[in-house]
């Protein structure tokens, strides 16, 4: 038995020798391109040893030469490929948040310099970081508009990339079937053009899809081939992610010590690669094993570890799994305490009110957009003018200065609800603070909302900022009123439509100056209860078509009027927003439009798995129809 271990111990030190001599060889190379004074050579350099480093998973290390390499591009082709370094970098340190704003600036390089095989190339990557972020609808908006690009081409990885993200992001949304079509299409294409480790991912992805359909020998067959390929490549990184599907697996089928086993080899993989968002998969899978075998003390302590990586790495899709596993290994121990309050936290977490995600897509995303699409113009094309560029920062400023106080209330409610929970029995506490998370959540909107018309007083000279705050205050309006609804209704969980959609209506055309001398209102709305996520959802699309009508529609028409429409039919619910507006919006500007309001209509539909149309017939008209 002594002597493999001494061959072995041979072969590491010989590889760690050649590996050490191979670095000391570039930097001996960089020195001397810096004594000669020749700056292409010195960042070509630079860009070798922060390669190095980057595929010796030293993420630290690499960003530090691909900053230098950015500080001494002579050219734009040099800044590209340092910014798309540094990007893919953090991405692979486990911070995706971080390499958004340079895979963005790369893009927009690649761009300008009609490099279109690496700005695609760059562009999948950031649909990836959005994918891994929870960001659905900005991973597949990315991955679709290069999509037909690809097919068009001859069979490439890049392509292969951009069937497998899309499969992914099918999965995070439970469409099995469209997910398993394009890991199929990913996976003959890597076979096609020999691209092994690509290989051993969409065998991965397809035994992770088949674990969430339950197909558990399908799902280890896929897995176990993946292995074989990830060990033979010495592919660290992807032998976490492998692993931990496979202990998921094993798990699911009833072999939980099995699964501890591949799930404990995964998290070194993970820690040697610095994979925090495969760390936390695996922690997540942990705790359910320990969860089942109630070994408490285990499970507490990953999920404690995986919160941590979360904070550290922004992933908030991660945070509800979070908080359902803490929820699940409370309830298992009898803790009723710390139920109460992962699940208070959890509600919180999964109204829409206040998942972080979507607290940024209302009150800052629209504004973010616009303000990062000036500012890279300003770094690529140089010609904003001082005017311009003072006005848009004294709007930035005052926008993050709403958003922090926004989050500020939020966080305020949140220490409120606490508190209040701990004094309550468990059932009776759960109605009574229910009504109660409503009520402060309805006044601290509101409160939100007179915050916004102060500051829209402050703005008289600056009409687009001051748009911008009164459409944010409309959108706040509608997600306050089913507070409103909900404290003062017997059932806490459940939203009367007619009653909302109603109050709604009357409040947008007070807030727009319309009143029933001036304006048609036809409203046909039933009886029909539905859950706070939901009514969210249909309220502030509701607000969002019928906002842009106000806005836009009327211009010229003597006799404006409103058709508003809710029915049931066949367990779906069926919506009709619809003007007789002089300018109707075509079909074109509807789903290609840059407008956040109509973009946020889309991304609601979807989310509620419906499906929406525009009709062009004496005006403008939506039809939306939602399981």
């Amino acid at each position: 038995m002594k002597i493999p271990h001494c061959i072995l111990l041979m072969i590491c030190i010989s590889f760690g020798c050649y590996a050490q001599s191979k670095l000391d060889s570039l930097k001996e190379d960089l020195s001397k391109a810096k004594i000669d004074g020749d700056q292409k050579m010195e960042v070509y350099r630079l860009f070798q040893v922060a390669y190095y480093f980057h595929n010796a998973y030293t993420y630290d290390s690499a960003i530090h030469y691909y900053n230098e390499m950015l500080e001494k591009a002579p050219d734009k082709i040099y800044e590209a490929s340092a910014l798309n370094g540094i990007g893919a970098a953090y991405s692979n340190k486990g911070v995706p948040a971080q390499s958004i704003p340079y895979y963005t600036q790369a893009i927009a390089l690649y761009e300008e310099l009609k490099d279109t095989t690496n700005a695609t190339t760059a562009a999948l990557n950031l649909a990836a970081i959005y994918k891994d972020m929870g960001l659905y609808e900005n991973a597949l908006e990315i991955s679709y508009s290069n999509l037909s690009k690809l097919e068009k081409q001859a069979p490439s990885r890049t392509l292969a990339s951009c069937y497998n993200t899309i499969g992914t992001v099918y999965i995070r949304i439970h469409d099995y079937e469209k997910a398993l079509d394009f890991y199929r299409k990913s996976l003959a294409v890597r076979k096609s053009i020999g691209y092994e480790q690509g290989v051993a991912q969409s065998l991965g992805n397809l035994g992770e899809l088949f674990n969430e359909m339950k197909q558990y020998d399908s799902a280890l067959n896929n897995l176990q081939k993946a292995v074989e390929i990830r060990r033979k490549l010495g592919d660290k990184r992807g032998l976490g992610r492998t692993l931990t599907v496979i202990g998921s697996t094993f798990n699911q089928s009833g072999k939980q010590r099995e699964s501890i086993s591949q799930l404990t080899e995964a998290l070194s993989f993970n820690r040697i690669s610095e994979d925090n968002v495969g760390e936390i998969l695996t922690l997540h899978e942990l705790s359910v094993v320990h969860t089942s075998l109630k070994d408490f003390v285990h499970a507490e302590q990953d999920l404690i570890s995986a919160q941590s990586l979360i904070s550290k790495t922004q992933t908030h899709d991660y945070l509800k799994r979070n908080l359902e596993l803490q929820a699940n290994l409370y309830r298992e121990k009898g803790d009723t305490k710390k139920l109460v309050n992962s699940l208070d936290r959890l509600a919180i977490v999964k109204d829409s009110l206040f998942n972080q995600e979507k607290v940024e897509s209302l009150l800052a995303l629209d504004i973010q957009y616009e303000t990062e699409k000036k500012q890279q113009q300003i770094v690529l094309l140089q010609q904003q003018r001082k005017v311009d560029e003072a006005e848009l920062e004294k709007s930035k400023l005052q926008i993050i200065g709403l958003v922090i106080f926004a989050i500020l209330l939020f966080v305020g409610a949140l220490l409120s609800y606490r508190l209040y929970s701990v004094t309550q029995r468990e059932k009776k506490s759960a109605e009574l603070h229910s009504q109660e998370m409503h009520h402060r959540t309805k006044n601290n909107l509101q409160m939100l909302s007179s915050f916004f018309t102060i500051q829209a007083s402050i703005l008289e000279d600056d009409k687009k900022a001051q748009e911008l705050i009164v459409d944010t205050q409309g959108r706040v309006k509608t997600m306050a009123l089913v507070h409103d609804k909900l404290y003062q209704g017997a059932d806490a969980s459940e939203l009367n439509l007619r009653e909302y959609i109603t109050d709604l209506v009357t409040s947008l055309l007070y807030t727009y100056g319309y009143n029933e001398n001036t304006y048609k209102l036809d409203l046909n709305i039933i009886d029909v209860n539905t859950d706070i996520d939901k009514a969210v959802r249909i309220g502030l699309i509701i607000n969002e078509l019928i906002t842009n009508a106000l806005k836009y529609a009327y211009e010229g028409q003597k006799e404006p009027m409103l058709k508003i429409s809710l029915s049931k039919t066949n367990d779906m619910i069926l919506i009709e927003v619809g003007d007789n507006g002089l300018r109707p919006l075509t079909s074109a500007s509807f789903e290609n439009g840059k407008s956040f309001g109509l973009k946020m209509v889309n991304l609601f539909v979807r989310e509620l798995k419906g499906q929406i149309e525009l009709r062009n017939d004496h005006g403008t008209s939506f039809l939306i129809t939602i399981p």
